[in-house]
């Protein structure tokens, strides 16, 4: 949660929640650690400026969202019920989270996904561990092939769809010559 809070503010919020009982936060040395869990293993810091290598970034998103997938394993059953059947039961559609119903227009906008809520029962069905991996190599996948344009959105005009065509028929054909499988990547 983003409040602008100083280091004193926050432990004297704590500190009054947990007299009246309320173990709502948790001490500020545990939000230090945990935060840096967040960070990337290379970075490069001045004062005016952060870099970090993309691979270094890709890592470390990658290794979190499979520890947040191995802690849903423990708070919720996992299913094999894949995320279109899920829609069809929410009544979603197929170009929305069943989770918290937002669009695929919306993911991008971190405020407005900060807000969203979980749809009461929404795990019922529970999770699929094999939906969630191929959802986090799909977003790799597509993060590669536009690693060369460093955009996201490509268009014919400046040349940038043909590059992330190269740039995606290369990944194609090494993961065909190391692993012997042919794999369809999606678009």
């Amino acid at each position: 949660m983003e409040c602008n809070m100083s280091i004193y503010t926050y432990n004297k919020t704590r500190a009054i929640a947990l007299k009246h009982g309320h173990n709502l936060f948790p001490s500020y040395k545990k939000i230090l650690v945990a935060k840096k869990e967040t960070y990337p293993s290379i970075m490069d810091v001045t004062e005016n400026e952060f870099s970090t290598p993309l691979q270094s970034l890709l890592d470390k998103t990658s290794s979190r969202l499979l520890t947040i997938i191995s802690k849903n394993t423990e708070e919720h059953s996992m299913t094999m019920v894949d995320g279109k059947v899920c829609n069809a039961l929410c009544d979603t559609s197929s170009l929305q989270c069943f989770i918290c119903h937002s669009k695929i227009s919306e993911m991008n906008d971190i405020k407005k996904m900060k807000e969203k809520c979980e749809v009461e029962n929404a795990f019922r069905f529970g999770l699929s561990p094999l939906y969630c991996r191929v959802i986090l190599m799909e977003c790799i996948l597509h993060i590669v092939y536009r690693i060369n344009i460093k955009k996201l959105k490509v268009s014919s005009k400046s040349g940038d769809k043909d590059e992330m065509e190269e740039q995606k028929k290369k990944i194609q054909k090494d993961y065909r010559e190391r692993t012997g499988l042919l794999k369809s990547f999606g678009s």
